[in-house]
Parts: C-alpha cells; sequence; structure tokens
C-alpha cells in the first residue's frame, strides 16, 4: 500500500513545563506510523508528520491523552483559559496554606503560643498543600515512568517522597509551591512571547461589507466567496485577498510585509488580507478567502516553524535524557553514603534540566516573531541557526538583484521578417509563461495590438527558452545556447546584433520558426533600489564571498556585478550548473545563502544551506525557500542575517548560562550550602532567566 503522508497540527492542554513536551514528543516519535513529531511547551502546540495508512489521527490523541494531556484541533474554540484559572487558584491556595503552616510554626516555636492540642497544626497545613500542589506534578511523574521516560516532574516527585520519609513536610510543601509558581511565571512569560506573534496573525475582520445583487450586506467572514465584491472604508481592514476594482488606494500592509510607510494600490493589483485602508473607500474582487488568504497562510507557516527544531536543540534534548538519570543516581551516592537525606534531596532539585530544555526553543520563538513582525517569514529553527553562521551569499540576478519586470527595448526583424511577426511568435510561445521575460514580451504585444496564436506544443528548455509548434510550423525562442542546441541558422548580420546590444548590458533573446532565426527581441531590467548599499551592509558584515549568479549572457552579468561591487559572477548557467557551484562551495565548509525570486531558483535554494525568496507575499514565496520576504526589500537580507547571528548568541548564552548555573547549584547542594528550599528557589530563577533572556530578541 503507498504511503499517505499527513501534517497535523495540535493544541495541547495542561504542559506545566519543557519536559512535558519531550514527554509528548518522545511518546509521539515511537508511535508506530508517525515519521516526525515536533511539540512546543512555549507554543502549546504539536506538530506531527505521520503515514495515514498506518496510524490515524484518533490515536495519535489518544497517545496525547494517555500521557494525561488534553488535545484539540488548533482551530478549536480556546479553552486554556480554564486551565490558566486553575493553575493561578492552585498555586493560591498552596500559597496560602504553606503560609499558615510557617505561622503556625513560628507561633508554636518561637512564641509557644498554641495549645497542647493544636501541636499538630504545622504539618497539618504542610500537609493539606503537599496534596493539592503536588497533585498535578505527580501526576505527570507517574505517566511519564508508565512511557518509559524521565522529566523533572519525576525528580521533584521523588525528592516530595524522601522528604516526607524524612518529615520533612513543611520544605516539601515549600519546594512544591515554589515549583508551582515557577512553572506559573514560566507560562505566563512563555505565554507573552507567543501572544506578540499571535497578535500579528489575528487580524482580519470577523465580518466585512460585501456587494450583492446591487445591495451592501455585512455579512461573517466565513460567508465570503471567491468573487464576492468586497467593500473597504476608510480605516477598515482587509478580510480577503482581492483584486483591487476600484481607482488607486493607500493600504497600510504593515502587517504581512513590516514596511512602515503605506502604499499605493493600483487597480488591478492584489491587496491582502490584514492590510488596512489609509483614510480611503475602495473596493476589491475577493481572489483568495478564509484558510487561502496569504495571512492565513503566514500564521499556520509560522506555527508549524516554532515546532521545528534547531540542530542544537538535538543536542540539548540528547544531553537532558542522559543528564536525569545521572542525576537519580548521583543523589542517590550521596544519600547512601553520607546518610543525608536532605541533601540527596537538594540535589534532585536543583539538578533539573529545565532552564537548558527551553534554552533553545524560546528563542527560536521569539526570534521567529520578530521576524514575521519585519516581513521576514522564517519557516524553522533549522534555519535561523543556519542564517548565524552563513559566510557566502549568493544572487540569483532576475527578480532579484534587478526589479524582476523588464521592458522590451526593441524588437527587429531581419530577412524580411517584420515587428509585428516577430513577436507574435515570441509572445504565442510565451502566452503559458510565467517568467519575468514573458510578462515583458506579452506586454509589448498588447501594446502593439498583437493577439497571440493557441500553440500546439509547448516544451521549455531550462535556462535556454522555449521550443514549440502552432500553425504546424516549429518555433524557437531564447539566448544562443538554445538556437545552437537544436542547429537553428544564424545569419552573420543577426548575430552582430546581438553581440552589440548585450556588449549595453541588454538581453537579446532569438526568435526563430522553420529552421532559421529571423528576429530578436531586446530587453533591459533596472537594478532594486538600495541593491549596492546591501551588497556593502554585508561586506562590512564580514560576510567573506559574495556572488551572483545568472541565466543571462557575460556581459549584462559583468556590467551589473561592476556596478554593485560584486566579488564573482557566474553568467548562462542553467538550474543544474547553479546546484553544482553550490555544492562546490559546501564541500570546502562555506556556509551558503542563495536568495532568488522563487520560480525557477528552486533546485539551487533548496541545495543552499540557507534559500531566501523574494515576492512580495505571493504564493512562490510562501511555498519556495526556507524564507520568505513579504515585500521585495533587499535591505531584508542583512537584517536577516543579523537576527540568525543574534539569535545562535542568545542561545549560547542560555545554554551556557543553565548548564553552569545547574553545575554550580549541584555543587554548592552536594557541600551542604545550598538547601532544599533555596534550590527550588535557584531552579525556577534559572528558568526565567533563559526566558527573559531571549525575550530580547522580541525588541
Amino acid at each position: 500500500m503507498d504511503k499517505k503522508i499527513t501534517k497535523a497540527t495540535l493544541k495541547i492542554e495542561g504542559m506545566h513545563c519543557a519536559s512535558c513536551a519531550q514527554n509528548i514528543e518522545h511518546s509521539l516519535k515511537n508511535t508506530e506510523g508517525v515519521i516526525e513529531a515536533n511539540v512546543s511547551f512555549i507554543d502549546n502546540r504539536a506538530f506531527v508528520e505521520y503515514d495515514e495508512t498506518k496510524v490515524k489521527p484518533e490515536k495519535i490523541k489518544k497517545v496525547i491523552k494517555g500521557l494525561g494531556y488534553g488535545v484539540e484541533a488548533p482551530e478549536a474554540k480556546k479553552k486554556t483559559s480554564t486551565y490558566s484559572y486553575l493553575s493561578i487558584l492552585r498555586v493560591i491556595i498552596v500559597g496560602i496554606l504553606l503560609l499558615f503552616s510557617w505561622l503556625a510554626g513560628y507561633l508554636k516555636w518561637e512564641i509557644g503560643f498554641f495549645p497542647a492540642h493544636w501541636k499538630h497544626l504545622e504539618d497539618f497545613f504542610a500537609a493539606l498543600a503537599i496534596v493539592i500542589g503536588w497533585w498535578p506534578i505527580l501526576k505527570n511523574a507517574v505517566r511519564t515512568v508508565l512511557s518509559k521516560n524521565l522529566s523533572v516532574n519525576v525528580l521533584v516527585s521523588i525528592a516530595v517522597i524522601a522528604s516526607l520519609f524524612v518529615d520533612a513536610h513543611k520544605e516539601a510543601a515549600t519546594v512544591i509551591f515554589i515549583v508551582l509558581l515557577g512553572g506559573f511565571l514560566e507560562g505566563f512569560t512563555t505565554s507573552k512571547t507567543n501572544q506578540a506573534i499571535r497578535k500579528l496573525m489575528e487580524l482580519a475582520p470577523k465580518k466585512v461589507r460585501v456587494r450583492r445583487n446591487g445591495k451592501e450586506l455585512v455579512i461573517p467572514i466565513e460567508e465570503v466567496a471567491v468573487g464576492d465584491l468586497v467593500i473597504v472604508k476608510p480605516g477598515e481592514q482587509v478580510g480577503v485577498d482581492g483584486t483591487l476594482m476600484t481607482n488607486d488606494a493607500q493600504v497600510d500592509q504593515s502587517v504581512i510585509t513590516g514596511e512602515s510607510m503605506p502604499v499605493t494600490k493600483r487597480k488591478g493589483e492584489k491587496v491582502l488580507a490584514g492590510s488596512v485602508s489609509d483614510g480611503c473607500y475602495f473596493e476589491i474582487k475577493a481572489t483568495q478567502v478564509g484558510e487561502n488568504t496569504t495571512l492565513s497562510r503566514i500564521q499556520r507557516l509560522v506555527e508549524e516553524a516554532q515546532t521545528r527544531n534547531a540542530p542544537i536543540q538535538n543536542l540539548a534534548d540528547k544531553f537532558a535524557k542522559y543528564f536525569v538519570p545521572t542525576v537519580l543516581l548521583v543523589a542517590l551516592l550521596i544519600g547512601v553514603f553520607t546518610f543525608d537525606v536532605k541533601k540527596a534531596i537538594t540535589i534532585l532539585i536543583v539538578a533539573c534540566p529545565c532552564a537548558f530544555i527551553i534554552a533553545t526553543p524560546v528563542a527560536i520563538v521569539a526570534a521567529i516573531g520578530r521576524g514575521a513582525k519585519k516581513g521576514i517569514l522564517i519557516k524553522g529553527g533549522e534555519y535561523l541557526e543556519n542564517l548565524g553562521q552563513i559566510d557566502t551569499v549568493i544572487f540569483d540576478k532576475t527578480g532579484t538583484l534587478t526589479r524582476g519586470k523588464p521592458q522590451v527595448l526593441e524588437i527587429r526583424g531581419f530577412n524580411d521578417h517584420d515587428e509585428n511577426e516577430i513577436i507574435e511568435v515570441a509572445a504565442t510561445l510565451e502566452s503559458k509563461s510565467e517568467h519575468h521575460l514573458a510578462q515583458a514580451i506579452l506586454e509589448k504585444a498588447r501594446e502593439i495590438g498583437v493577439t497571440p496564436k493557441e500553440p500546439e506544443r509547448i516544451e521549455v528548455v531550462r535556462g535556454k527558452g522555449i521550443i514549440g509548434e502552432y500553425d504546424h510550423n516549429n518555433a524557437y525562442l531564447g539566448n544562443l545556447n538554445l538556437i545552437k542546441e537544436y542547429g537553428v541558422n544564424l545569419p552573420p548580420n543577426i548575430s552582430s546584433y546581438i553581440q552589440a546590444e548585450e556588449q549595453k548590458g541588454h538581453t537579446a533573446v532569438v526568435v526563430a520558426h522553420d529552421g532559421e532565426a529571423c528576429g530578436v527581441i531586446c530587453l533591459s531590467d533596472r537594478l532594486r533600489e538600495g541593491a549596492k548599499n546591501t551588497i556593502n551592509n554585508l561586506r562590512n558584515m564580514g560576510i567573506e564571498n559574495i556572488w551572483m549568479m545568472t541565466g543571462d549572457n557575460k556581459t549584462t552579468a559583468q556590467n551589473i556585478s561592476q556596478d554593485l561591487g560584486i566579488d564573482k559572477y557566474f553568467a548562462e548557467m542553467l538550474p543544474e550548473d547553479k546546484i553544482s557551484q553550490i555544492r562546490e562551495l559546501q564541500k570546502h565548509g562555506k556556509a551558503v545563502l542563495m536568495i532568488g525570486d522563487g520560480i525557477n531558483d528552486a533546485p539551487a535554494l533548496s541545495q543552499a544551506d540557507v534559500g531566501i525568496v523574494m515576492g512580495s507575499g505571493t504564493d512562490i514565496a510562501l511555498e519556495s525557500g526556507n524564507i520568505a520576504l513579504m515585500k521585495d526589500d533587499l535591505a531584508k537580507i542583512p537584517e536577516s542575517i543579523e537576527l540568525g547571528r543574534k539569535t545562535v548568541s542568545v542561545i549560547k548564552q542560555n545554554l551556557t548560562f543553565a548548564l553552569g548555573f545547574n553545575f554550580l547549584m549541584f555543587t554548592l547542594a552536594g557541600l551542604g550550602i545550598v538547601h532544599m528550599i533555596g534550590g527550588a528557589v535557584f531552579h525556577q530563577i534559572s528558568s526565567l532567566f533563559v526566558i527573559l533572556n531571549a525575550m530580547r530578541l522580541l525588541v
């Protein structure tokens, strides 16, 4: 039976710490049929890739529920508030009971106030605090052990049991309170991190105005259909992707692209959901609604990205996997050889690797949120980590360094072939293409009133051009490599003309039919604004190699490279040539960033360590590459690299602090300098430190 690979994102309720996420992730990965599973404690979500022929969604949910956690589809109504209220209530009750226990002890031992029959009140309040506060910790610990794993909850539960055996009820209750309080503070802090991301995505209005049968109606966003005429009034948000049907409009699309200033949309241009009308009235024809809008797709991609671990996180998880049983063994040996059970309990508490486990994911989530806010859509932690190591940047030319909207400068017919014939052949061959040159040729054909014919056959020759057939004639459109490959006759006067145009930096496309070249179309593209500044900024950041690869001719490539100050260029390259060159760089230890427009660069983008697609929020930009720029702004390239470097730096800071702090507390506990309650406090401080440090990435 063929595999049926499916991806699912699930909301999980009841996770108290990063160990909970680790436990769920481990159990899912051990489930038959599950190909990949990533669970985010920060986002309370699981991203699962599975073979539906071997495992059903109900089975996956059952595995999660069997571990004691709630699970629901991401679109389900939010219920986490109930859990949050219960958590707050539990912390408050345990705190009050603990306060009464300490107060009873103080009055009894320091003042001697209590009557004799109240002498056990201190232990009663402590025991009640233990019963109420320990239950969620113990429940998760038991289920973790039953699933053949170890976690922080297991260490804390063992410490509590040992405390009860040595009659340290109040200390055990205090440890439980600190763990609960710390867990609540961690959850609150990380939810703030995640909330900063969610606010970017939850901006589509709940209701929109549409014009149907000549009447203006206000309907729920779910009822809008493709083709509806949607009305947007001054200051209102756009609820769907659509085509502008009225005159020019000013819109603020910062939520999508990160640009600070409103932009002008022309009639016929695309307007994205989440944009805001900047003081004007306009109407759009809905082209994508509901989950198909660009905003909704960004939300899904960001949610998936948050659950994808960076390679450094996998190392941290492996460390934690062996660290927990090692701590158990050390605590047991200290208890046996020193007969100091409280010291062993303290070691169990201080050595919990919570801070180490969350050091990476909290930084990744914060950085992804920062990127989304800036119009940089990063599809996973792996690419952030790779960005921080980039030393070689390769640009595609057309649509990347140039605007990607070339214009036809001249149509030249030779040997009795006129301009209209040349453009008709070219437009017919390009009529089904989305390439930049194709759009320029088709636009020119419309301008001079030439209608393309219906081709009988079309074949794209990658990196060279197009061959086809119409009206029973063989036709060719492309560069000189295509003409030579198919044995097309190229008269000397056409060859001389092409050479002269290429010397000017123009792109010359040969048009031929019936085995002979009959004309040339010359096109030119303008450099993007800020291209030279971007190259200079990359060089100032210490990037060793800045190269350009293009399928265009050598003269054009040379002119652009000189204008921009690019180190090296490669011209007349096929897609497979670009891949080979990137592989060669990687063999020599280079970390390669490839930037393209996503149309014909997909293989090279995939081969590079990181692929960035420029596309202004188009479908191509969202689906291609590892990072999508929601605005065609080259300045986002150095900004992306800087974000990657800062993220890696924060992760290293977090891991170094967590590991060093853990071993310091481990040593102090072993020497008897830190005791149970102090150990619990320091344990929570370490976790809060790495969270707060990671939140700097949001600023």
